[in-house]
């Protein structure tokens, strides 16, 4: 059998376990920038608030119900992931880590004992431990599983339900609409609503072929999937990135080239720190800048540039000096700039790293180096050593005017009890 478990409104949850009077309340979660609503809470949903929404508009409409709004953490919101995921681990090796707040797991070693309570002492603990209310549900297939967790997530008082029988399935996918499936988007939804497709049921019991012609292969994995032949492989081990990237919008107008060159190196730095924490180099570099699409009465521009690397390098200041040369070569004056981004692609283990015979970037110096630069950050915090360029204060950054306290990864900032 499958489990699938999916935390209830993560990010929402994740700042109600060190702020409980946020409990009960309606609130929402925002995009970088503090502009529009990214998650929300049960609560946030009852009023008719969607992903999407307009901050400013919601709490014009909404304030008076006591609404919440808080700039989006991610720092907490990982660091809580790696928590819930370190505790369902503990109940089964066999699990693939889907998202952020999702994970499945392969019960076939466990067959002799009782399932709905094994699952349930999971989903406990992991409240009990973490403070982050799971839902979970149980089928013979991913796709089953996963539609057995909206069912708990919706329909049941303890959020959680099991399909233990042909009987069961076809019931959960006759109340399950077929926009809802899992793999289903828009583009498909719509086709299928107009064949009369209704359910997940109803797609169910289509025939292969038709699916198969429609959908392609994934379609036709999904639907048998539906029909309880395992189809969607697990997948163990976390695949490696094929590129790795970082742009931000600006809180305020930046339109200077030095501000650039500032932000463009700190979301470069994030991103060669997420290349080495996967042990991996990168081959290709692009960079891009543009102005705001929405202020159509203000001149626009947008260019990227990127450029192909003799060597693959994980070296933060290598790859500093080459995305600030790209950088200039497409800096324009005259215009108020809105984002910056760095893209690293072509991603290959360090171990793989095909060497130039005349140009080496991965020298032992520069191993040294990086690796004193890592050192020093992993025990004393992100940036505590870092290129001056990079800058202090940071003006350009965007809004976050309402967030919350990075509790679990900053002693600074660890709850005191009086």
């Amino acid at each position: 059998m499958i489990v699938h478990a999916d935390c209830d409104a993560f990010y929402v949850s994740s700042e109600r376990v060190f702020n409980p009077s946020l409990i009960g309340k309606p609130v929402v979660i925002l995009s970088n920038g503090d502009h529009t609503v990214v998650a929300l809470s049960k609560e946030a949903k009852a009023l008719g608030i969607k992903r999407g929404d307009n901050i400013k508009r919601i709490m014009a409409l909404y304030g008076h119900h006591g609404l919440q709004a808080l700039s989006s953490n991610y720092t907490l919101y990982g660091d809580m992931s790696s928590r819930v995921m370190e505790v369902f681990g503990q109940y089964t090796p066999d699990m693939e880590f889907y998202s952020i707040d999702e994970a499945f797991a392969n019960l076939y070693r466990h067959k002799y004992i009782d399932l709905d309570s094994y699952v349930m002492d999971a989903k406990n603990k992991i409240l009990q431990y973490t403070g982050i209310p799971v839902s979970v549900g149980i089928g013979q297939t991913k796709a089953l599983a996963k539609t057995a967790t909206k069912y708990a997530k919706k329909e049941t008082a303890n959020g959680f339900y099991r399909i233990k029988n042909n009987e069961d399935r076809i019931r959960l996918l006759k109340w399950l609409p077929v926009g809802d499936v899992w793999g289903i988007g828009s583009k498909y939804e719509e086709k299928l609503l107009a064949m009369g497709i209704k359910t997940a049921y109803d797609f169910s019991i289509m025939p292969g072929e038709k699916v198969n012609e429609l959908m392609t292969i994934v379609g036709y994995r999904l639907w048998c999937e539906l029909n309880g032949q395992q189809r969607i492989n697990f997948e163990y081990e976390v695949p490696n990135k094929k590129g790795i990237g970082s742009a931000k919008g600006f809180g305020t107008k930046v339109t200077e080239l030095s501000q650039l060159q500032e932000a463009l190196e700190v979301y470069l730095s994030r991103c060669c720190d997420k290349l080495r924490a996967q042990n991996l180099a990168c081959k290709h570099l692009s960079v891009f800048i543009h102005t705001n699409p929405f202020a159509t009465e203000e001149p626009q521009y947008y260019k990227s540039i990127e450029v192909e690397l003799p060597v693959a390098t994980y070296h933060t200041h290598l790859l500093k000096e080459e995305a600030n040369k790209l950088l200039k070569g497409i800096y324009r004056i005259g215009f108020d700039y809105k984002r910056v981004g760095v893209f690293l692609s072509r991603l290959v283990p360090i171990g793989a790293i095909q060497s130039n015979l005349f140009d080496n970037p991965n020298t032992e110096r520069n191993a040294k180096l990086t690796a004193v630069l890592d050192a020093m950050n992993g025990r004393y915090g992100r940036d505590k050593l870092r290129f001056a360029s990079m800058g202090y204060k940071h003006d350009w950054k965007a809004r976050a005017d309402k967030l919350s306290l990075h509790f679990t990864t900053d002693k600074d900032d660890i709850i005191l009890i009086q």
